[in-house]
């Protein structure tokens, strides 16, 4: 028989203290240099916050990117038109650029793809609109494939020409034709001559605002956007001769893109919307016009309206218009978030008021309000358009008596060279080159008069 012994082991207890009084002086430090640490990282931290805060607010307020509410084609004829299709394509426009002459073509700073020249093998039109329309009228399939190329995604197409213009106002009526082929609606933006332009030019512009008339009158053109440069002169009376198209163009297609860019815009507590846009620009089935006021003063009740009354008319881009027959009237008031905080709703429904009592009985008046932290003056911006206008009688009679004057200065100068160009060659014979030039011309049997006549027929063949 096994024993087994018992054996009892005892294990001493190990005693763990905790006692926080008996650190040493290195754990007390390091512990001191870690909550001087954690101190700067929290301040770096609520730096960085600030900061995101900051930035956050900017992008709170910078403006929305602008894009237009109606996509438009611009057809641009001439020097003018392509002019005013240069500024349309710094905006991103679709754009389409024709002349009968390179050198104007070369100027226009599009792509090359863009432009077409319309070869009378003449190099222009030296202001003959017999000349424009011919090569319009050549050229048809590929102006109609241009049209077709570079304006495909427009909703609306505008022809953009000069009235006083050869290549321009001549090809105006084969244009519209070519245009409306798309089924699209046609907006004419024409140019009125400067005061002073010569009585050529303001003879064209005489005889093609006629015809456009008409193809408005007869639904092939929607609406005329009329731009008169001789008011475009007073406007901007202070800028220098050298730079007068560039500022003049610019000002002109920058206020109408700023419009369509409005009418797809979030309105303060009222919207022009893209439908009064368009009925705007449409359906008035006459002329436009349209223009923008800075008013500085606004604080009081009666300012704005004050500065409506007073002014609007100065700061309109044509002249000689009575607003009162205006259809629709589009009033378009901006302005940054800090000057909209000083306007009261009294200020604008007085302005509203003004604006109502400026035409009688319009079938609308379109308003809209807008926050624009991009302008960063103090002021109200405001910007109108009036479509739906009779013919400027007051403009289209001074044309013609300056026309009229100048054709009868004409006629006398021609009887004085007529004079002077006589001399006695003996007996009874009489020589008058002027009489004879005279005859060669109105038989177009002229030197210039056979070149033209002999190049159009070239190339008809």
């Amino acid at each position: 028989m096994t024993t087994v012994k018992n054996t009892t082991i005892s294990l001493e207890r190990e005693v763990i203290m905790d006692d926080l009084t008996n650190k040493d002086e290195n754990a007390v430090a390091a512990e001191q240099v870690d909550m001087e640490k954690l101190a700067a990282l929290k301040a770096k931290i609520e730096a960085k916050r600030e900061k995101e805060k900051e930035t956050a607010m900017l992008k709170q307020d910078k403006p929305a990117e602008k894009v237009p509410s109606v996509r438009l084609g611009i057809l641009g004829s001439g020097q003018a038109g392509g002019r005013l299709c240069e500024v349309f394509y710094s905006y991103n426009t679709d754009i389409v650029c024709l002349n009968t002459a390179q050198v104007d073509l070369d100027n226009i700073k599009v792509p090359e793809s863009n432009k077409l020249l319309l070869d009378n093998n003449v190099g222009g039109s030296a202001k003959s609109l017999e000349l424009g329309e011919q090569a319009a009228v050549i050229h048809a399939d590929k102006i109609r494939k241009a049209i077709n190329t570079h304006l495909a995604d427009a909703e609306v197409l505008v022809l953009a020409t000069s009235l006083g213009g050869g290549s321009g106002a001549g090809s105006l009526p084969v244009l519209v034709d070519l245009l409306g082929e798309t089924g699209k609606p046609i907006v004419a933006m024409v140019v009125l001559p400067k005061t002073s332009d010569d009585g050529l030019s303001k003879n064209n512009a005489l005889i093609t605002l006629n015809k456009l008339s008409k193809l408005t009158q007869n639904k092939k053109v929607s609406s005329i956007i009329c731009i008169d440069n001789a008011k475009i002169e007073q406007i901007y009376n202070d800028v220098s001769p050298l730079n007068f198209f560039q500022v003049a163009n610019r000002e002109v297609v920058s206020m109408f893109h700023n419009m369509n860019c409005l009418a797809n815009s979030v309105g303060i507590d009222k919207t022009i919307d893209k439908m009064e846009w368009l009925k705007l620009m449409l359906d008035g089935e006459g002329f436009s016009i349209y223009g923008s006021l800075k008013v500085e003063q606004y604080s009081g009740e009666l300012d704005l309206a004050e500065a409506l009354l007073a002014n609007v008319e100065a700061n309109l881009l044509s002249g000689s218009f009575d607003i009162k027959q205006a259809k629709y009237a589009g009033v378009f008031i901006s302005a940054n978030e800090k000057v909209w905080s000083k306007l009261s709703n009294v200020t604008l429904d007085y302005c509203m008021s003004c604006i109502n009592s400026e035409f009688d009985a319009p079938l609308g008046v379109f308003k809209g309000t807008y926050k624009d932290n991009s302008i960063e003056g103090d002021y109200v911006l405001v910007h109108f358009f009036y479509s739906g206008l009779g013919l400027p009688m007051p403009k289209i009679n001074a044309l013609k008596s300056e026309v009229e004057k100048l054709n009868a200065m004409i006629k006398d100068k021609a009887a004085n060279r007529s004079v002077s160009l006589e001399f006695d060659l003996g007996g009874d014979k009489v020589l008058s080159k002027a009489d004879e030039v005279k005859s060669k011309i109105a038989a177009k049997n002229s030197n210039f008069g056979k070149f033209i006549s002999n190049t159009i027929d070239r190339r008809n063949k």
